[in-house]
């Protein structure tokens, strides 16, 4: 007996979830644009809601499912850090001067 190959599978409830629980990543636009290159054409003036469900039956492949996935995923957030490349050759010394006299009060 072969081994199960497992696959990947979603139903048309799981994929009307993954969509509407993508709100900020996945809009009407990119509604409309995954739809479009399905050669499927909806109005812009239909209800995100409308979008969802007529997408989420739509029979969609392991590529599909990827690109929806992708599309949702959050990017997490970004480390808030600034860099500034100084133009000068500064010791350690100097340095810590100069972060002493912008530190004290």
């Amino acid at each position: 007996m072969s081994k199960n190959v497992l696959q990947y599978c979603a139903t048309d409830k799981e994929i009307y979830d993954a969509l509407m629980s993508a709100k900020q990543k996945i809009n009407e636009k990119v509604l409309l644009e995954l739809a479009k290159d399905r050669g499927i054409f909806y109005s812009a003036k239909d209800s995100r809601d409308d979008l969802v469900s007529a997408i989420s039956l739509l029979p969609h492949d392991y590529h599909d499912l990827n690109t929806l996935l992708e599309q949702r995923e959050h990017s997490g957030r970004q480390e808030k850090l600034t860099s500034v490349t100084l133009p000068a050759a500064l010791t350690v010394e100097e340095i810590r001067d100069v972060l002493r006299e912008v530190s004290a009060p």
